[in-house]
């Protein structure tokens, strides 16, 4: 199967409105990521998961450099795919190439997984997710418009109701979402796209480019920012929701002719902020811990250290001894 992680984006916001005692609890948790790039003309892959318990914000990152060619200084490939996520669901995935004069094929992946199972102890919890869609691209540029490019990236939204033991909600089971694809046989690019919006809130705004720019054919489709609400109804006492949110980007570039392409889902806050990116209702998620005072006099004191020490050399080489 071409597309080994599930796939959808977004930001979160569950909530359980309306009851101000609700108490939502987290039975399940995994977040992943993985990447995909050529190597020397090896295909490379890692991938990386962590299904402890939400804690201090903190970020998994595969990330594999693409390098392909018969020496360093022939290299016809260069470029890599990574992958982003933390506990708390901040998220990039992007795959990023540059492909030489000679002539090679060249494929690459990324993608990202974030999971929770849920459950409540309050009647009626009313489970709405408000989230947040940050935008994505698929870009491929080709000098004299000679190579052949496949592109794709895909967002989606998928939950499920009292699932099987083990069972992560995929795309089969998506409530929202869509793929976008940039598509070129020695050609002008072509552009297509599918999407899934159950509940009616709509899609973010896509736009797309076809032109010469210097002897380059340039084409590429976006996705601007969107928020949106989803109400899956409301969940009783012993039963359970299971929410997932995934990003996958994609490229592949067969060509004699320089190219380069770059395929990403993008988050445009820091990765390092502290605070996380969704909240719960009835439940609360750590954030960095605030230092002790202790903690900030003793970085003051290595300040001060560190400033007497650069002092002291500025002084000894502007009057070395003889």
């Amino acid at each position: 199967m071409r597309h080994p992680l599930r796939r959808m984006t977004a930001t979160l916001v569950v909530t359980a409105a309306s009851h101000a005692h609700a108490e939502l609890q987290i039975v399940d948790f995994e977040v992943s990521v993985l990447a995909r790039a050529p190597q020397r003309g090896v295909t490379v892959e890692e991938r990386k998961r962590d299904d402890t318990p939400l804690g201090v914000p903190w970020a998994l990152t595969a990330q594999v450099d693409a390098t392909q060619g018969p020496s360093a200084l022939e290299q016809t490939v260069v470029g890599s795919a990574a992958a982003t996520q933390t506990k708390t669901g901040w998220f990039k995935s992007q795959t990023v190439a540059t492909h030489g004069w000679t002539s090679a094929v060249t494929e690459m992946a990324s993608g990202t997984r974030f999971y929770m199972l849920l459950e409540t102890t309050t009647p009626d919890t009313p489970m709405v997710l408000h989230f947040n869609f940050m935008g994505s691209r698929a870009r491929a540029e080709a000098y004299y418009g000679a190579r052949d490019v496949d592109l794709d990236v895909d967002a989606f939204i998928a939950t499920s109701r009292n699932p099987s033991s083990g069972y992560i909600p995929d795309e089969v089971d998506a409530v929202w979402g869509f793929r976008d694809e940039v598509r070129a046989n020695n050609s002008p690019y072509t552009f297509s796209s599918s999407f899934l919006d159950l509940q009616g809130i709509g899609i973010p705004t896509k736009s797309t480019v076809d032109k010469w720019v210097e002897f380059k054919r340039i084409g590429e489709i976006t996705r601007g920012a969107f928020s949106g609400t989803l109400d899956f109804g409301l969940l009783q006492p012993g039963e359970q929701f299971a929410i997932t949110y995934s990003s996958y980007t994609h490229l592949l570039i067969d060509s004699a002719y320089a190219t380069s392409a770059v395929v990403e889902v993008v988050d445009p806050f820091s990765l390092e902020e502290t605070l996380p990116q969704f909240t719960m209702d009835g439940l609360t998620l750590p954030t960095a811990p605030v230092p002790e005072p202790s903690t900030y006099a003793m970085l003051a004191g290595g300040l001060l250290v560190l400033v007497a020490r650069r002092h002291r050399h500025r002084t000894t080489a502007a009057h070395p001894t003889a």
